[in-house]
This record gives C-alpha cells, structure tokens and sequence, in this order.
C-alpha cells in the first residue's frame, strides 16, 4: 500500500451544482461589518444595516424620493 494513498478517493465527492445566475443589485455588503444585505430590506431600514448601523450612501434623487 502506498503511503499517500489514504488521502485519495475511492468515490467520487461532491458533484459540482449548475450555478443560478443571479441578476446584479439584488443583495449588498455592508462596509460596517460585512453582512449581505437583501436590496428591498436595505431600502425598507431607510439604507442602513440592521446589524451595526452602518449608513450606506445614496444619491440625490434616491434621498429626495425617500
């Protein structure tokens, strides 16, 4: 027996998922702390992190219609 031949398989593993494309802005980082953030729950929490507190930046026409 080989010495390094425990560390291989026998079985394959894990099999490899299709990815979902997901579209882009539907979650984001918080800067503060590094929780994901859905967009819709970040725009209801008036763009801030309900976990630390964080105030994400928004422009001029987001404040204005807010």
């Amino acid at each position: 027996m080989d010495q390094v031949s425990w560390l291989k398989r026998r079985k394959p593993g894990i099999k490899d998922a299709k990815r979902r494309e997901m579209p882009d802005g539907l979650w984001r980082k918080c800067e503060g702390c590094g929780e994901i953030i859905y967009h819709k729950e970040l725009e209801r929490n008036l763009w801030t992190c309900n976990k630390c507190g964080y105030h994400f930046r928004i422009s001029a026409d987001q404040y204005r219609n807010s």
